[in-house]
């Protein structure tokens, strides 16, 4: 059950009203699962690489597992006020804001960036544009996530779907490099939030079948173009679509699938 950058935003969307300005009242985790606890409930961030997503639940009594970063997330922010919640555009990605005072009144500002993407989700505790800390420690070509090092927001150079125009999709597709790859491809690769499912979507609302880049003709992405408009408007909506098989969720959108019908 894929959670996409449309469902991410929706959610964290209507989560912000429920905590923010409220205190956390304690941080424990459970099977790869973090919870915030809040008056009204848990937000939920689980970094499950089978089931990664957000979301907000009553209160859950289990016991806690120990982890050296919630512990670290325990003394640094429990008690904090979440000063804002939002996502980075319609990317998997969201970010909690929390002000704290410590015990001799010093204030502090942190931010916590929780990525919300398979075997790659985590969390990262960061203060004053440093790296405290984070749930996974990473170090790679084009990223290193580790104590003491500057945070960089993983910048996306995909289009937002609130942008999208017939002669930005003309301009995206004319720079994409393979033009035998599919037109379901270029949508995910191209515009920010969008999955396999989500861009099939797109091709049956726009009567284009799903075919390489190189037969995609202008009347075919004017088309698209058009889709894309429309499903802006559901997902301004807030609304989400859950789908069952044999009575179990089997996906989530934040508009309406065609498939499932």
């Amino acid at each position: 059950m894929p959670f996409d950058g449309f469902v991410m935003k929706t959610v964290v969307e209507g989560i912000r009203n429920l905590i923010l300005g409220q205190h956390v009242r304690n941080i424990y985790l459970y099977d790869k699962v973090i919870y915030f606890s809040f008056d009204k409930g848990d937000l939920k961030i689980s970094l499950n690489p089978n089931y990664s997503h957000v979301s907000f639940t009553d209160h859950i009594v289990r016991e806690p597992e120990k982890h050296p970063f919630v512990e670290l997330l325990r003394s640094r922010i429990r008690g904090g006020r979440v000063t804002e919640l939002t996502t980075n555009g319609y990317e998997r990605t969201m970010i909690m804001k929390l002000r704290k005072f410590d015990e001799i009144g010093e204030r502090h500002e942190y931010e916590i960036y929780f990525d919300i993407m398979g075997k790659h989700s985590n969390a990262v505790l960061v203060e004053n544009g440093l790296i405290v800390d984070a749930y996974k420690r990473i170090e790679t070509r084009i990223r290193k996530i580790s104590p003491g090092e500057p945070f960089v927001l993983f910048t996306s150079e995909k289009l937002s779907i609130d942008e999208v125009t017939l002669e930005k999709l003309t301009n995206a597709l004319y720079r994409f490099q393979n033009k035998q790859r599919m037109i379901s491809e270029f949508i995910y690769s191209t515009i920010q939030g969008f999955s396999k499912i989500t861009a099939e979507e797109i091709l049956f609302r726009s009567e284009v079948e799903d075919k390489p880049l190189s037969f995609v003709s202008e009347s075919d992405l004017g088309n698209i173009a058009k889709s894309l408009s429309s499903v802006l408007e559901e997902i301004r909506q807030k609304v989400l679509y859950i789908y069952y098989e044999n009575e179990q969720p089997s996906d989530i959108s934040a508009f309406r699938l065609h498939k499932y019908k």
